[in-house]
């Protein structure tokens, strides 16, 4: 399901039994089972400043406060919130790295 955390569930259950359970005592035992089955670890990832910049398309799971981002992922706003965050940085990182974003792929090879 979409935009379901634990600290959504946690809250529906604490409206419903209020006085019940604290958020950790409820969602620990959640993430000790992704953890051992192998769903809550995420690599480490090691970089030199400047490096990568990373681009994420969150959908409306954010609240866009500056900017930089913009409400759609058409080609000429997301080129021209890339040029915003050049702005913004100063200058150019040395890679773009892009999360699978299926509207920035005109042709897989």
């Amino acid at each position: 399901m979409r935009h379901l955390t634990l600290k959504l569930v946690w809250g529906e259950c604490i409206k419903a039994t209020p006085g019940g359970y604290g958020s950790s005592q409820s969602c620990d035992p959640v993430r000790r089972w992704r953890r051992e089955q192998g769903r809550g670890a995420t690599p480490r990832q090691e970089h030199r400043p400047g490096e990568p910049l990373q681009i994420d398309g969150a959908d409306d799971t954010v609240v866009v406060m500056d900017g930089e981002a913009t409400w759609t992922r058409q080609m000429e706003e997301r080129l021209a919130s890339h040029v915003r965050a050049f702005g913004s940085l100063g200058g150019v990182p040395g890679a773009l790295v892009p999360d699978n974003l299926k509207s920035g792929v005109t042709r897989a090879n």
